[in-house]
């Protein structure tokens, strides 16, 4: 076991952290087997910023990247210690129902294992799952998720907060009021300061509201659509009730589109996209995320208990002893490049194959049945996949089928188009190497 820690702070010429250098030159060598293991199982301990890990260990499939899945390739990853919500930023993060899911999952292994967080070192989510007396039974963690998709919002806190001290009495509705009562102001006063963000924060959560309440009722569409899909993708092809539930399929994705179409409010539109795709990659098994895969939750620490002030966390990186999906040299070599160019925008799809290489998505995506098999995690269409949904599995089945590819661009040409990618230095040093 080896203790490292990512310092100084540098930034590669990319504009990447060295710290997601530094893992990608790791899980090369992983993916070779070359130095690991070979005298003993290694693990490794790795202190680095808290904001280099939202690449390395995302919550959201937003903001997966070539590092994470390369480390999803080849290691489990655990957060032991993280830092607090404000060294994050203004991250964006899922809706509340699958994070209270989440932590009921964690929750439950913990208090299997007989393991508990130190007081004053739980998340928030931690906090709220044991103060509500939360013990998911097997069944109730084996859901799908099906909440609100009410987002969290920085400003959630602040409204609770304040309605509190409303009720507490602290402050009135305008000057010459009871405080407390919220009758007609009948003084002609203006609004105390208390009471008028307070009044603001709640028009804000009656439009959320709304607005989730429908995106709730498209989610519920497209959950059924989905279950559809997965219930014919089971059946043989020349069965008269696949063709059925194709048919009812088809339909019901039109009638859905046509909702989509209709709806005035393009949040509504971008939000249901979100967490359409969210929902199916928690829902996945295992989920997507290695976040969700987690056997813990991180111990919290603060800012000021390092020094310099940073937020640093602190990551458990087990490299597999046997590789689930080993590569030979030259499958190694394509990997970085060719996840590099998928990944230039997160929100294509599969079909930018087609951008990198003409002709590459009629031939490689035949050869890659995850892709399109709604129960390994692929879409009936790759044009509904995003990059950011591909799977260890559908990553190494493309780099596998790009090198048995008889017409691909040669290596060259490849790293060229993933030339404006992130994470492409030690894509250049190798190169070099060669």
């Amino acid at each position: 076991m080896s203790t490292l820690i990512a310092w100084p702070f540098k930034i590669a010429r990319s504009g990447n952290p060295k710290t997601h250098i530094m893992l990608l030159d790791w899980t090369y060598d992983i993916r070779r087997q070359l130095g690991f293991h070979a005298r003993g199982p290694v693990r490794m301990l790795l202190w680095c910023p808290q904001k280099d890990t939202t690449a390395v260990l995302p919550r959201t499939i937003v903001y997966r990247s070539k590092v994470s899945l390369s480390l999803e390739l080849t290691c489990h990853v655990e957060e032991i210690v993280g830092s607090d919500e404000t060294a994050r930023g203004k991250q964006r993060k899922r809706d509340q129902s699958l994070e209270l899911m989440s932590e009921r999952r964690v929750f439950e292994q913990m208090r299997k294992s007989r393991v508990t967080v130190p007081a004053g070192r739980e998340t928030e989510a931690y906090k709220q799952v044991q103060e509500e007396g939360m013990r998911a039974k097997d069944d109730e963690v084996e859901q799908n998720a099906s909440g609100t998709s009410v987002p969290a919002r920085s400003w959630h806190k602040e409204l609770e907060y304040l309605q509190q001290r409303f009720v507490a009495g602290d402050f009135a509705k305008a000057e010459g009021m009871l405080p407390g009562n919220r009758g007609k102001n009948t003084t002609g006063a203006r609004l105390t300061p208390e009471y008028a963000r307070l009044a603001e924060l709640e028009r804000n959560i009656k439009w959320v509201r709304k607005k989730t309440g429908a995106t709730e009722q498209l989610l519920q569409e497209q959950a059924e659509i989905d279950a559809l899909d997965t219930q014919a993708h089971n059946l043989p092809q020349e069965d008269p009730q696949q063709q059925a539930i194709l048919q009812e399929m088809e339909e019901r994705k039109e009638r859905l589109q046509r909702r989509l179409d209709d709806t005035r409010s393009p949040q509504t539109r971008d939000d249901f996209e979100y967490f359409k795709h969210e929902r199916k990659a928690f829902d996945h098994n295992p989920p997507l995320l290695m976040w969700d895969q987690r056997r813990a939750d991180p111990l919290m620490a603060y800012s000021e208990e390092f020094y310099p002030g940073n937020g640093l966390c602190l990551l458990d990186i087990q490299p597999e002893h046997s590789p689930p999906y080993p590569m030979t040299t030259a499958e190694s070599d394509v990997f970085s490049p060719l996840i590099s160019a998928l990944w230039q925008n997160g929100k294509v799809n599969v079909t930018t194959l087609d951008q990198i290489a003409p002709g590459a998505v009629d031939a490689l995506v035949p050869k890659v049945p995850a892709l399109t098999d709604p129960s390994r995690g692929g879409e009936r269409d790759v044009r509904d996949l995003p990059i950011s949904r591909l799977t260890p599995e559908m990553a190494y089945g493309l780099t596998k089928a790009w090198v048995d590819w008889p017409f691909k661009p040669d290596l060259v040409d490849l790293l060229r188009k993933s030339s404006h990618s992130q994470e492409d230095d030690s894509d250049r040093r190798r190169l070099r190497r060669m």
